[in-house]
């Protein structure tokens, strides 16, 4: 008679199912009220941002790029990697930016609501990565990586989506490849070596989570650690010794690798990263690093201020160096403690490591121009001290006894209130560019780039005599930063010295000929001074540039007119309207013989292109 397996008799019984099926239930509800909570707290602490405006490289990215207004765009965002001006080799995001474009044009709302979402998500799938990974805090590190105050500038600013789009398919991906490889609750009778084969037999998974994290760095290169970054987590499990795992992990180190090269060559031609300005000594790089690493720390600890652009450090003073002394003796006291503590403090800090690494100042990047800091470069890394932070809570918590979870509630109550309330005041700085820049000025006085896009809010809002004290003082600190000379060329205009505008405007386009907006802008200069042959001159290139831009037609029509060519300024006045129909109804100054007789015009194409501004 064979004896009974008294497990499998268990595991059978009608009780046994029912428990299963109501843990199930629990398990699921749970989960779907957590995701909920994540929402509706990301949704109310960044509920600011809805009055939200396009900020700094909007511009560049998104409102004055004309490959984003068409959608032959997609076919250069995805072969080219020179026809980008300023901006990087992300094609993903350009995508996602040019789709939302030809949804909404350029309503501001939608943006930022499209941006806030991405964030909540994030925030799930960051939960749904720490329960796999069996942590008590799960929850609270997800919903401080939410609505931590250094995020807003990332949900805030349009062209940021690059982090939240990268993030959620760094997520996604290392979420994928997690179960592929059976890290979870449930994982542990199948890391034995007597099963290893059968951990690995979802090819498609796998696959699947390459495809991932490839589209993870086509939309920015900065999720490039990944693969570095789940050696970690496999050593902390202790795991790290399974060839299988780092096998599958080579192709993705190739991909980083060959991304990131494209990344660094686009830098350093298109961006135009290179000069004096990006020469640092090894020892000043680590100045640098030793300082950023623990400026994010500091940032996460004590949020304040917050600034879109942070003082750049001198780096003459030797004392410097104990940041990094500093950093050298956190990771070894770390390490000596791992027996101790276990390795989830050395894991998380290993984490917060790597995944700043590309930014602490090692490898050369544009920003470095006017501060070496950005909260936005910390949107992932800084998940690693608030694991740490979030776990200590309920390692203390847990002292309590029978009150455990009365303290870890209500210690995660305070700090999340606290924290989103911070994040909601510095969500409303949004709201205007004057607002933000102001702000930034009055912690950043002595940034020339600070100065620089304060003068030109300041521009905006008609306060000219401000705005110019602050555009030439930029301009005297440092002279080969182009926005700051364009900004300065439109103060001159609108204030009516249009001979020093057009010198400005000379030399800008001298570096950057291919600025549509400064031709037409310096053909505006011209026609004040009555040179009208020169100001067509500048309008042809302009048009040649981007030859469906209507209103630059109609304009080069008005100052052809006024050069006395009445063939051309009829033709050219036909062309704009066959471009934009809207044009016929611009008044021109013109007199009443000529008006009918251009008018008559036939209007048979779609509107299509918009005037450049900056």
């Amino acid at each position: 008679m064979k004896r009974k397996n008294p497990s499998k008799s268990a595991a059978s019984t009608p009780e046994s199912v029912a428990l299963a099926k109501a843990s199930a239930e629990r398990g699921k509800w749970f989960t779907i009220l957590g995701m909920a909570g994540l929402l509706l707290l990301t949704l109310a602490v960044y509920y600011p941002l809805r009055w939200g405006v396009f900020l700094w490289d909007d511009a560049a990215w998104l409102t004055n790029n004309p490959l984003i207004h068409h959608w032959r765009g997609f076919e250069i965002f995805w072969l080219s990697t020179k026809a980008m001006g300023e901006v990087q080799y992300y094609p993903m995001t350009l995508s996602v930016l040019s789709i939302e474009y030809h949804l909404w044009g350029l309503q501001t709302l939608p943006y930022h609501l499209v941006n806030v979402l991405f964030q909540a998500a994030n925030a799930v799938l960051l939960w749904l990565i720490l329960r796999r990974l069996e942590l008590s805090s799960a929850w609270l590190v997800a919903a401080l990586f939410a609505i931590h105050p250094i995020q807003v500038e990332t949900v805030g600013w349009v062209a940021e989506i690059k982090n939240l789009l990268s993030g959620f398919f760094y997520f996604l991906a290392l979420l994928s490849f997690l179960k592929f490889i059976g890290v979870g609750p449930k994982a542990a009778a199948l890391s034995s070596s007597a099963n290893t084969e059968k951990l690995y037999q979802n090819h498609q998974l796998y696959v699947i989570s390459t495809i991932l994290f490839l589209l993870g760095l086509l939309s920015k290169t900065a999720v490039c650690t990944l693969p570095v970054a789940i050696l970690v987590i496999l050593w902390w499990k202790d795991r790290w010794r399974d060839k299988e795992i780092v096998l599958r992990l080579i192709p993705w180190f190739i991909i980083a690798f060959i991304i990131g090269m494209v990344t660094v060559h686009v830098e350093h031609t298109s961006v135009g990263t290179h000069g004096a300005d990006w020469r640092f000594t090894i020892g000043q790089r680590i100045l640098i690093a030793g300082h950023a690493f623990w400026f994010y720390i500091i940032k996460l600890l004590w949020p304040h201020p917050l600034l879109m652009i942070y003082p750049r450090w001198h780096l003459g003073n030797s004392v410097g160096y104990i940041w990094a002394i500093a950093a050298v003796a956190l990771f070894a006291f770390l390490w000596s403690m791992r027996d101790r503590m276990g390795r989830g403090p050395m894991a998380a800090m290993l984490f917060y490591l790597i995944t700043i690494g590309p930014v602490l100042g090692f490898i050369t990047f544009y920003t470095q121009l006017y501060s070496f800091v950005a909260d936005h470069y910390q949107y992932l890394a800084c998940i690693g001290p608030m694991v740490l932070a979030g776990e200590l809570i309920y390692w203390l918590a847990d002292k309590a006894g029978q009150w455990k979870h009365a303290v870890a509630l209500a210690a995660a109550t305070v700090l999340l209130v606290v924290l989103g309330w911070i994040s909601f005041n510095q969500s409303k700085l949004y709201d205007l560019d004057y607002t933000l820049w102001h702000y930034v000025y009055e912690h950043n006085r002595n940034s020339f780039i600070v100065k620089g896009l304060y003068g030109a809010t300041l521009l905006e809002r008609q306060e000219y005599g401000p705005a110019m004290v602050q555009l030439v003082a930029a301009n005297a600190m440092h002279r080969h930063s182009l926005p700051v000379v364009f900004n300065l060329a439109a103060g001159y205009m609108v204030t009516g010295h249009f001979h020093r505008a057009l010198h400005y405007y000379a030399w800008y386009l001298l570096h950057d000929p291919g600025a549509v907006d400064a031709w037409t802008n310096s053909a505006n200069c011209l026609v004040a001074l009555r040179a009208y042959e020169p100001a067509a001159r500048d309008l042809a290139v302009a048009l040649k540039l981007k030859p469906n831009f209507a209103a630059g037609w109609m304009e080069l029509a008005h100052v052809s007119y006024l050069a006395g060519h009445l063939k051309y300024a009829e033709k050219f006045y036909r062309h704009a309207i066959r471009l934009d129909p809207v044009m016929a109804k611009v008044k021109l100054a013109i007199s009443a013989k000529m008006l009918p007789r251009i008018t008559a015009g036939p209007a048979t194409s779609q509107p299509v292109g918009h005037p450049v501004t900056r």
